[in-house]
């Protein structure tokens, strides 16, 4: 007995060992995912502030933030973690210990990446506020010292726990009440730092040439060339935020930590959303156009605000941050302009505005003892240590910026020449009891472990799948005419900030709301109360599915839909006709075609199978897509008025939407494998590998299929076609990639391919306009994937068993892809048809034929120079009515239509791609 109770506590022993290393192990792949994602932020902000200045000083911009990474990485590793986390050598003000990473263990490495690409974060803010004017020689200065020193100061303060005396708690009344400055993710620390080093030196710098009129000193407009590059760099950001707050965990390995993380991303989400569509109404209320580039900072200020209070609020205490951020913004904004303070990115307005608020709305807001749930001297005290924080870090970052900024204006090497202004750079009993607890205890620990694991990988896959918006925008972006980019762009964007709101306040309810639901309908957890933590990273992969179903609609309907409207059907497809669906399919035993139809007494039991989404995502998508575009009607000129024939209306960028596929594919990868919903259980990861692996291969097969059609039914080996032909390979493969040989995914795609090519003639059979072809490739694909399935099931399939079992799954299969489309038919059908009826639908003639750019955004996409249209990108300019745009030229009708059909027999695609029949 003794040497078996040796032996097991040796065992035990050895496990405890193992557990300790694994949970070690994954702690540091959490961090280096993270911050990976993080670093990707770098490639935002320089496509943001890329897009929003003049092309003429593109490739400087593009320069400084490609080097903000660079230079701040050797900042932070000579200098700024070592005054950052240098314990236990340091002191409440700074850091003394881990210089050049000297004697710093290499379990903290991961530590160490994930903080430094936070420091290149608060570096990055500065670049925007001084685009187009600071000598290239100060940004390296300014960047080596915010990195490598005021930067890691204020991260010691907050973050270095028991040491930075803003970690350290505050006592009041003898110690009765304590009080900790809470910043989870970095409003105050990152953001606030940032943005108040950025209003110093923009307002030091002075303003750009012409950005204020000489005699009024009114406000002169200086637009950025690319706004689709302003976009990308906008999706990218968002897409980094929900690492940059999720991460900010740094582990992942203890019970509870997945909860958090989820929790975190969620109100990043909503915070985001809230934000940016508060700021696109202000922004219209202010003025006569729905502004993308304002609805991208918006949001972008929401996430910047929920930083800090992030793992502490409640979802509807991020929407309320989120709204405030977006006041806050806007306030912030219009406040530098009447300083004069030229910042063109407005960055400031952003982050500092942002964080400023979003370190104060902790106070107000947290969970348990913010002044909204208790006023009382805790939350007071709360409040004021918030405010000594935040007030502490401006203090800091402005005295120092002050210091830096001055010392580069006095030596003359802070601004660029007028010269180069204007010219632009470009350059055993009781042992068995203690056993038996130890062992209950390393349950509890795996179990934990586990779930927080499961969280990690859903929030994982929900970043990469919510990416794939970026790539919707720019497929549909680059598949549409210049004129029309800004409005394809601002409608992407808005999908998922649209989504996030519908499906926190009714879609997650009507689509899990367990146990109260009926097979039809969910019933409870609207606006997520009394949605259990753990369900967190559920609600946000599931969000991120309905945002695609409704994305879906707006290639179909591109170029002539009203925008009013698009908000309208996309918040009806992302909080009811989706979620309906999903409940149906996927709510465990309740939905009613999850639960199982029995045959022949009950001795067959069938299931509708849709693992990824053929049906429930993309059947719904692409119906509702197809009763849109058929309600709208086709574009001017789509159609010949005399024959009837299709008249080819190209798009204006394929390398936009080359980008918008590869984005869709990468993807697909996450759409697929994360549909599994765990990792953690023996065999999760084997299904996770085959679903990527069928991906790969379905939609390979129908790429490769659908280029060959093409050839064969024409002269040319189409890139566009091809693309589609890949996306309805990924697309079919969804409903069974999980139970399918790699060679039945091979079959599914290159039918998919065959059914992409069909659906796409038969609808220009209808005269129905689809210039995405998403019906195509969504309701094709979905349809044929879903059926696939009672074909092809490696162990069931009729290819495989063709018996009574077999059979009925196709039956099944047959009836749930029937009833999809049945439901999102007819609610898209009254949907649309009462917008028609409302004549809210469809934007005038006029504004078709000059396009919807500046008429309802006030923002061209690009410069005069670019397509011969737009404005003349060195001129800065008032703000301009619809009216003064430049003219469409008129074309006379016959002679048009041959320019077109000459076009379509292979004329390079210059001044043709915005010409339209009058």
């Amino acid at each position: 007995m003794a040497s078996s109770a040796e032996l097991l506590n040796r065992t035990l022993q050895e496990l405890k060992t193992q557990i300790r290393g694994t949970n070690e192990s994954l702690d540091s792949f959490f961090l280096c995912t993270m911050a990976i994602v993080v670093y990707f932020m770098q490639c935002g902000f320089a496509f943001l502030e890329a897009g929003a200045v003049r092309s003429k000083n593109t490739t400087n911009i593009l320069i400084k933030n490609i080097l903000d990474s660079f230079i701040g990485g050797i900042a932070y590793y000579v200098i700024g973690y070592g005054l950052a986390f240098g314990a236990p050598n340091g002191n409440p003000f700074c850091g003394s210990g881990y210089f050049a990473m000297s004697y710093l263990p290499e379990s903290k490495f991961s530590h160490w990446f994930f903080q430094f690409v936070f420091a290149a974060t608060a570096s990055t803010i500065v670049s925007g506020a001084v685009a187009e004017r600071c000598d290239f020689k100060a940004y390296i200065a300014y960047s080596f010292v915010i990195t490598g020193f005021l930067y890691p100061i204020v991260s010691h303060w907050v973050w270095d726990t028991g040491v930075g005396w803003l970690s350290v708690s505050i006592t009041a009344h003898n110690g009765a009440l304590a009080s900790t400055f809470h910043d989870f993710a970095g409003s105050g620390v990152v953001h606030v730092t940032g943005g108040c080093a950025a209003f110093v030196a923009a307002a030091i710098l002075g303003p750009r040439i012409g950005r204020f009129d000489d005699e009024t000193k009114k406000p002169l407009d200086i637009r950025g060339h690319s706004v689709p590059l302003a976009s990308l760099g906008g999706f990218i950001l968002f897409f980094g935020f929900f690492a940059f707050n999720g991460g900010s965990q740094l582990s992942i390995s203890n019970s509870g930590d997945g909860s958090v993380v989820a929790i975190a991303m969620v109100n990043t989400i909503l915070s985001g959303s809230v934000a940016a569509f508060a700021t696109l109404l202000l922004g219209r209320i202010r003025g006569p156009h729905w502004s993308l580039l304002q609805t991208i900072n918006g949001g972008l200020a929401g996430m910047v605000a929920i930083c800090a209070g992030c793992d502490v609020v409640y979802p509807w205490g991020a929407c309320i941050i989120g709204f405030f951020a977006a006041i806050s913004y806007t306030c912030w904004s219009m406040l530098l302009l009447a300083l004069k303070i030229d910042d063109p990115l407005d960055a400031v307005a952003v982050h500092y505005g942002g964080g400023l608020w979003g370190v104060i709305a902790v106070a107000f807001l947290h969970r348990s003892r913010g002044i909204v749930m208790t006023f009382d001297q805790q939350s007071g005290l709360d409040l004021a240590v918030q405010l000594v924080g935040v007030l502490a870090i401006t203090a800091w970052s402005g005295g120092v910026s002050i210091i830096v900024f001055g010392i580069l204006r006095l030596l003359k090497v802070f601004r660029v020449s007028r010269e180069y202004e204007i010219k632009a750079r470009r350059t055993m009993a009781s042992s068995a009891e203690l056993l038996n607890g130890t062992l209950q205890e390393l349950k509890t620990q795996i179990r934990g472990t586990n779930e927080s694991l499961d969280s990690f990988f859903l929030c994982t896959m929900a970043i990469v799948v919510y990416f794939m918006q970026c790539g919707f925008a720019f497929l549909e972006a680059g598949a549409v005419r210049s004129k029309n980019t800004t409005n394809i762009l601002i409608k992407n964007i808005l999908d998922s900030f649209i989504g996030g709101i519908a499906y926190y306040v009714i879609g997650y309810g009507l689509a899990f709301g367990a146990p109260n639901g009926n097979p039809f309908c969910g019933s409870g957890y609207f606006a997520m109360s009394y949605l259990p933590e753990s369900k967190f990273s559920h609600w946000f992969f599931q969000f991120v599915f309905a945002a695609t179903a409704a994305t879906i609609v707006s290639g179909a309907v591109a170029e002539r839909c009203e925008f009013l409207a698009y908000i309208t059907y996309s918040f009806i497809i992302t909080g009811i006709v989706y979620p309906i669906v999903s409940h149906w399919a996927w709510d465990g035993d309740i939905g009613w075609l999850s639960i199982g139809i029995k045959a022949q007494n009950g001795s067959l039991v069938s299931t509708y199978h849709d693992f990824a989404g053929s049906g429930v995502v993309h059947v719904t998508g692409g119906c509702a897509a197809f009763v849109a575009a058929a309600i709208l009607g086709p574009r001017i000129g789509r159609f010949d008025d005399e024959t009837k024939k299709p008249l080819d209306i190209r798009g204006h960028s394929v390398p936009l939407a080359s980008l918008g596929g590869f984005i869709l594919f990468f993807g697909f990868f996450a759409f697929n494998g994360g549909s599994q919903l765990s990792i953690s259980n023996s065999g999760d990861g084997s299904v996770v590998a085959i679903a990527m692996v069928n991906t790969i291969l379905s939609g390979s097969v129908a790429a490769f299929a659908t280029l060959l059609l093409g050839r064969i039914r024409g002269p040319h080996w189409s890139l566009l076609q091809t693309i589609n032909g890949g996306l309805a390979g990924m697309v079919a493969i969804c409903a069974g990639c999980d139970v399918v040989y790699p060679w039945g995914a091979c079959i599914i795609g290159f039918f998919a391919a065959i059914s992409y090519t069909c659906w796409s003639m038969l609808l220009l059979a209808l005269k129905i306009d689809d210039p995405l072809d998403a019906v195509a490739v969504h309701y094709g694909g979905g349809l044929w994937g879903v059926i696939a399935v009672a074909f092809l099931h490696r162990s069931r399939g009729i290819v495989m068993t063709f018996d009574q079992q077999s059979g009925l799954d196709l039956a099944v299969q047959l009836v749930g892809v029937l009833a999809i489309t049945a439901w999102s038919g007819g609610v898209s059908i009254i949907v649309f048809g009462i917008l028609r009826l409302l004549k809210v639908f469809r934007v005038s003639r006029e504004y078709e034929i000059k396009g919807l750019d500046f008429p309802k955004h006030g923002e061209m996409a690009y410069p005069l120079t670019a397509y011969g249209h737009g404005w003349k990108e060195d001129n800065a300019v008032p703000e301009i009515g619809a009216s003064e745009m430049l003219p469409e030229v008129a074309i006379n009708y016959d002679r048009f239509n041959h320019m077109k059909q000459h076009h379509h027999n292979g004329v390079p695609n210059y001044a043709m791609e915005n010409m339209t029949a009058m």
